[in-house]
């Protein structure tokens, strides 16, 4: 297992996760609603968290069908979990647990909500909700790819690794 390029990569899926956390902290400062501070305060975590499993990156980066399935389930909960907290610090969902549910279903694609009343969501919050399923529409719409799967394919006889893209 090569521990050094998992944590890269998931540190790198926290670094995007505080990033995409910046539109909804524009639009809460924008209609001056009290959600700004659940905002900040989560993107600053998912940085906090990021920034130094990004930082130590490898020199051989290097992954293995384990390691993909590795980053494929501890991507797809850490991110949930952090992409969670807005909601649970602000008290528009009290419960951790259905935070979690709403943003692993919006991250999914699912279409499922605890939510009865979603109009009452602050601005901010409202944005975050619906852009994280959008994230990966607008990122793979430009060749870029944000989704937490990962392909790994056979090394070629040069010793490289085949990059797949998925450009339209």
């Amino acid at each position: 297992m090569h521990f050094r390029s998992i944590a890269y990569v998931v540190g790198t899926l926290l670094m995007v996760t505080s990033i995409a956390l910046l539109f909804p902290i524009i639009t809460s400062l924008i209609y001056q609603e009290n959600d700004f501070n659940a905002l900040l305060i989560s993107a600053v975590v998912a940085f906090g968290m990021g920034l130094p499993l990004w930082w130590f990156s490898p020199k051989d980066y290097e992954l293995s069908f384990r390691d993909a399935v590795l980053i494929a389930v501890f991507g797809w909960v850490i991110i949930s979990v952090v992409s969670a907290l807005p909601f649970v610090i602000h008290g528009s969902i009290p419960s951790f647990t259905d935070a979690f549910f709403e943003m692993m279903s919006g991250y999914t694609t699912t279409g499922a909500t605890i939510l009865t009343d979603i109009e009452s969501l602050p601005h901010g919050l409202l944005w975050y909700g619906i852009s994280d399923s959008d994230l990966d529409l607008f990122t793979s719409r430009h060749g870029w790819s944000t989704n937490l799967s990962c392909r790994v394919q056979p090394r070629t006889s040069y010793n490289q690794r085949k990059i797949s893209s998925t450009k339209p």
